[in-house]
């Protein structure tokens, strides 16, 4: 079965005569009805009270796509039997914090390639300058608290261990890990016990 879906995947990538057809469709389908939604695209007419930021995350991971959170599970250094769901940093845009830190051509060049992506989307461009400018903003927010691989390492020891059930005492945030750990491994057909337990990394971050 796994051959036969790599072939189909592969022919469909292939197919340019039904690529021209969908045009732009095929991703709107997968923006709108998939993810939701994106700002960028609809302008005024977005509606943010119908934005719902765990499931985009949460369909995102669907398709292998790790956004702000990472969450795996993982095997016990001290012991091979045991395992734990790792919840850590996940990756930037642009690879490291490095790269947020003065105005490049790197960063000019994607922050072109998001306006240009979404103009080939949407007629209605009145936001693209500014939500471009409002996305990397974002990202460069975050990658202040992104660790390099050296400083993951030196704080390696101040990894926070506890229970699904003990979660959100232990680990107070606004966002619902709790709930968001049971979808993520719920949606692969697996029921996380309060006493599963989790191990959480780059506490700052």
């Amino acid at each position: 079965q796994s051959i036969r879906n790599a072939r189909i995947l592969y022919d469909s990538c292939n197919n340019e005569t039904n690529i021209e057809s969908d045009g732009v469709n095929a991703i709107l389908s997968l923006v709108n009805n998939e993810f939701g939604g994106w700002p960028i695209l609809q302008g005024s007419s977005w509606n943010a009270a119908s934005f719902n930021f765990t499931n985009l995350l949460l369909k995102l991971r669907e398709y292998n796509n790790n956004i702000i959170y990472r969450c795996d599970t993982e095997t016990d250094e001290k012991n091979s039997s045991v395992y734990y769901i790792g919840v850590s940093q996940s990756d930037l845009a642009l690879d490291q914090r490095s790269n947020y830190v003065s105005e490049s051509k790197l960063i000019s060049a994607y922050q072109q390639f998001i306006r240009d992506f979404a103009s080939l989307l949407t007629n209605d461009t009145t936001t693209i300058a500014q939500d471009v400018t409002d996305i990397y903003n974002f990202e460069k927010n975050i990658s202040i608290h992104h660790l390099t691989p050296a400083e993951q390492s030196a704080k390696h020891n101040e990894t926070v261990r506890t229970t699904i059930g003990n979660l959100a005492q232990t680990f107070s945030t606004s966002f619902d890990f709790t709930n968001y750990l049971r979808r993520v491994y719920s949606s692969s057909g697996v029921t996380l016990n309060d006493n599963d337990v989790v191990s959480i990394s780059e506490l700052d971050y």
